[in-house]
């Protein structure tokens, strides 16, 4: 059991290609590292299988990751056959921390993770994306300290991963032209809190990073998979037949607030053009038709709607599904283009009511092909909100534990002659 949790999660799949030839010191402790991690083999003996490496090999990487704390011994593994039974390993919990955020309209939410995956902090930080981009950056990177230094200050901070409700690329860190962040295009808001914090940061969009969690806590069947984000706007990420994220060649695969409808209600998306799916079908949009219907001059906002939802007052319910058969036919779609095993729909909204994901899943089936339909899961996230923060996990601990990160650690920790 977790203090944040009721039970603790399998280990997340971090990606780790087999090896066959002579590598490096750096690349096979990288290879060794993330299969600990993951679980996928935990023993010397399943480490050489997996990787085809030498034993001689395996054990020259193991000590080395041991030399600088990363992997530590928990007792023996089961042994059915013959033979002294295998020494189980782990990645030390206490390497250090890994700290997640997801950035949203008027707040952003922190995880604090250890190497072991569990969650040993979380909390919200009440900060509006209205503000100039480097007063946000500011704002957040004080906070985070803050609560840093109240838990467990001398454990390092190993890397920070911020999650964006915008295109990212993700080679300069900056945002593109964000239609929900007025004033932040070209931020470079991962070096700004990296300066700031003073640890590697990482920068990334929020659908991505979603739909990163999503399929690595899966197992490798459910992928290709699809995460749809239906919330303030609408977004997706891509994971390919290796649960593996596809970005596109500056970061705008998945932006799929901005397909057109071939609707002509005359409806203004924030971007500035007409009738695009956001404008339709996200919540904002929804928020703004239930806002339009009510009497008087009262305008109620998206609390009043949730509430309206949830009741299953009848104007929100049509509202609700309205927008979801626009969301929908937008699936149908790019389920020609993607052919997905997983269609995961998340979205604080999606756990106010089941009618967004109803709507959705009745029309996919209803006008997809059944060629891209005839094996088709369409559900609500598995994870839920956390979603975004297991896929920043994920994220981190491969950046940690990559080649380049694991070299430098190596090299500062061998002893000189």
């Amino acid at each position: 059991m977790t203090e944040f949790g009721s039970a603790d999660p399998p280990p997340v799949r971090l990606s780790a290609p087999r090896l066959s030839a002579r590598v490096s010191a750096g690349v096979s402790a990288s290879v060794l590292a993330r299969l600990v991690a993951s679980g996928t083999a935990v023993t010397r003996a399943e480490l050489a299988r997996e990787t085809g490496l030498a034993r001689s090999t395996v054990a020259t990487g193991l000590a080395a990751l041991h030399r600088i704390g990363l992997i530590e011994a928990e007792g023996t593994a089961s042994h059915p056959g013959r033979g002294r039974p295998g020494e189980r390993l782990r990645i030390a919990a206490a390497f250090g921390r890994i700290v997640t955020a997801e950035i949203d309209l008027e707040r952003t939410r922190v995880a604090v993770f250890d190497f072991g995956q569990n969650m040993t902090d979380r909390f919200d930080v009440p900060l509006a994306t209205s503000l100039a981009p480097a007063e946000f950056a500011t704002g957040l990177a004080d906070a985070i300290l803050d609560r840093l230094a109240r838990n467990a200050p001398q454990t390092p901070v190993r890397i920070v991963v911020v999650g964006v409700p915008a295109p990212v690329d993700t080679r300069r860190g900056t945002i593109v032209r964000p239609p929900l962040l007025p004033g932040w295009d070209e931020y470079p808001l991962a070096a700004e809190l990296e300066r700031r914090l003073g640890c590697a940061v990482v920068s990334d969009n929020d659908a991505d990073l979603r739909a990163l969690g999503e399929a690595r806590s899966l197992p490798e069947s459910e992928s290709p998979l699809l995460y749809v984000r239906v919330d303030a706007g609408i977004g997706a990420g891509f994971m390919d037949a290796t649960a593996e994220l596809y970005v596109g060649a500056d970061g705008a695969a998945g932006d799929i607030g901005h397909m057109r409808t071939g609707l002509n209600a005359g409806r203004r998306c924030r971007c500035g053009q007409l009738d695009h799916l956001e404008a339709h079908g996200s919540v904002t949009a929804m928020v703004e038709e239930w806002d339009a219907s009510v009497e008087g001059r009262t305008r109620p906002g998206r609390a009043a709607f949730e509430s309206a939802l949830r009741s299953g007052e009848a104007r929100a319910v049509d509202i609700a599904r309205e927008a979801a058969k626009i969301v929908g036919r937008a699936l149908s779609d790019i389920l020609l283009m993607f052919n997905p095993t997983r269609i995961s729909v998340g979205g604080s909204i999606t756990d106010v009511s089941d009618v967004i994901l109803a709507g959705i899943r009745s029309i996919v089936y209803e006008t997809g092909l059944p060629l891209s339909t005839r094996n088709l899961t369409i559900s609500g996230s598995e994870i839920g909100e956390d979603a975004g923060l297991r896929g920043a996990l994920v994220l981190g601990l491969e950046r940690t534990l990559g080649v380049t990160a694991l070299t430098r650690m190596l090299t500062m920790s061998s002893p000189r002659v």
